[in-house]
């Protein structure tokens, strides 16, 4: 069964007696059995009675025993088994019989992480009750859109660039994700619209420099202090996919803005339509240092460093400190194209 079917079922109030959670994402998981809980509390009017076994640890013949054993005063029992993965085959044929004939008023849940669903007890299981996986969601929309709705429960939003951002520093498992949003709420201290600056701000905390530093060094070509900036940011251990994800973001503004320039707009329509909301001068100054040839150049190079580092092909930090003396002295670049990539705009 599917996650949204199997959370479809448990809001029209349809809780199995038996189902199985298991994948790679701890995170959703842990999120279901809370709603299976919640659920099983809402019904029961009352405190749930509660059991938790262990795979590698608990006898099965204990939580049998537990699962056949009617609760006190006749209250609903919830017995969740976490890292079935790691009983044995010895142990879950224990536990066999009980698929067929579930106690009244008690609910066992497995928990597991990797599991070979052709073995005896999980092929038995999964034609009588459910057994659903959970699994990270690989792509960009639909991080973005988990993202978006646990900041909704809080109140928040956020802006697109702050969520490819997040993202690219972090990566795309859900339990890492949670703990910076978590930390970016925290950090807002109060409900709104979290941007780039609360990401950096979070990363960059009680350090001497932060990424937008760099972004700016380069963009002014000023390329002591961007390699300053560079190394330090290194150092402090910032990632440098966060480092490069800012660079891209100025730079495609820059590029943005050189074309809207051409076309005649005035400085004070620029910065509106890229929301330029500080430093306005030294935005269009830096517009002014490069050619659109340059900015399309620049911009090229920068994605396709992205994905250089991604392949895990090169050290990263020697590339990107060639790619900043390059666009700082003004050497000539590969002639830059569009190329389709996460940073790409749609």
């Amino acid at each position: 069964m599917k996650p949204d079917q199997f959370h479809k079922n448990l809001r029209e109030g349809k809780i199995p007696p038996v189902c199985l959670l298991y994948g790679e994402e701890g995170l959703l998981i842990e999120e279901t059995l809370d709603s299976i809980r919640k659920k099983l509390s809402m019904r029961q009017g009352a405190t749930l009675d509660e059991e938790t076994f262990y795979g590698a640890e608990s006898d099965p013949a204990f939580i049998l025993q537990s699962a056949r054993t009617f609760s006190l005063f006749g209250k609903t029992k919830l017995i969740v088994v976490k890292a079935f993965h790691r009983m044995d085959e010895a142990g879950r044929s224990l536990l066999l019989d009980y698929l067929e004939a579930p106690s009244e008023k008690t609910y066992l849940v497995f928990l597991a992480e990797k599991i070979d669903l052709r073995k005896k007890f999980f092929a038995r299981l999964q034609k009588k009750w459910p057994a659903v996986r959970f699994y990270h969601p690989y792509d960009a929309a639909a991080t973005e859109r988990w993202i978006r709705t646990y900041l909704k429960k809080y109140g928040f939003g956020i802006e697109r660039e702050a969520i490819r951002l997040l993202y690219e520093a972090h990566g795309k498992e859900l339990q890492v994700l949670k703990n910076e949003l978590d930390k970016l709420m925290l950090y807002r201290g109060q409900a709104g619209e979290i941007d780039m600056s609360d990401v950096v701000g979070i990363t960059g905390q009680s350090r001497e420099f932060t990424p937008f530093e760099l972004a700016d060094a380069v963009g002014d070509r000023d390329l002591v202090r961007a390699l300053q900036i560079l190394h330090r940011q290194l150092e402090d251990g910032i990632p440098i996919l966060l480092l490069l994800s800012v660079l891209v973001t100025q730079f495609r503004k820059l590029r943005r803005g050189k074309c809207l320039e051409e076309e005649g707009a005035t400085d004070r329509e620029i910065l509106a339509a890229l929301g330029v909301r500080f430093q306005g001068e030294r935005f269009l100054r830096q517009c002014r240092r490069f050619t659109e040839e340059e900015l399309k150049s620049i911009y090229g190079e920068l994605l396709s460093m992205d994905e250089t580092i991604k392949t895990g092909r090169t050290r990263p930090e020697i590339f990107l400190e060639l790619l900043i003396c390059r666009i700082c002295r003004g050497k000539a670049l590969r002639p830059g194209g569009d190329p389709i990539h996460f940073f790409c705009e749609n």
